[in-house]
C-alpha cells in the first residue's frame, strides 16, 4: 500500500490511533497502521521496517504507554534514523523519556490533552498536510559522523 503517513502507537492508545487514521484517510491522506496494513504471513518487523522506510511524516501517539513500550522507542528511532519527519500527537500530559526526547527534541508537537478529540485531529490533520506539502528536511545524524556506534 502506498502511504504518505505511518502511524505509531502503543496497543492501550489503539482507539485514538484509529482515530487518528480514520480523520487523516477523510482528509485525503493516506495511513500506514498495524495491524490493519500487515498482510497474512508477513513478517510483523519487516512490514514495520519497510512501512517507516517509506512513510514521509511519521505520527507518534504519545502517551505514557508509548513512554512505555520498546516497540515504540524502536519505531521512533527507525523514523528518525530514516529522516522521516516525527509529529507527536500528545494524548496525555506526559513527556518522553529522556532516551525517546533526546530523538524526538526538534519534532512538532500537537496537544490533545483536552476533549473533544476531534478539534485536535482536526489540528493534526491540518499539520501534516503542511509537511506533506513542504520540503524534506535535511538528514538528522544521531551519531557525530566518523564517531563509534
Amino acid at each position: 500500500m502506498t502511504h504518505d503517513v505511518f502511524i505509531c502507537y502503543a496497543d492501550p492508545d489503539t482507539p485514538v490511533a484509529r482515530a487518528v487514521c480514520d480523520r487523516l484517510e477523510t482528509g485525503g491522506i493516506r495511513c500506514w497502521i498495524a495491524p490493519r496494513d500487515i498482510y497474512p504471513g508477513e513478517s510483523y518487523g519487516a512490514a514495520i521496517d519497510a512501512a517507516v522506510k517509506s512513510a514521509r511524516v511519521f505520527v507518534l501517539v504519545l502517551s505514557s504507554h508509548a513512554n512505555g513500550s520498546t516497540t515504540v522507542a524502536r519505531e521512533v528511532e527507525h523514523a528518525v534514523s530514516r529522516s522521516v519527519r516525527v509529529l507527536a500527537l500528545r494524548i496525555e500530559d506526559v513527556a518522553p523519556p529522556a532516551a525517546l526526547g533526546a530523538l524526538i527534541a526538534p519534532v512538532e508537537q500537537v496537544d490533545a490533552l483536552t476533549p473533544p478529540l476531534d478539534l485536535h485531529l482536526a489540528r493534526l490533520t491540518s499539520v501534516v498536510k503542511r509537511l506533506l506539502e513542504s520540503p524534506l528536511p535535511p538528514p538528522i545524524f544521531l551519531h557525530k559522523p566518523g564517531s563509534a556506534h
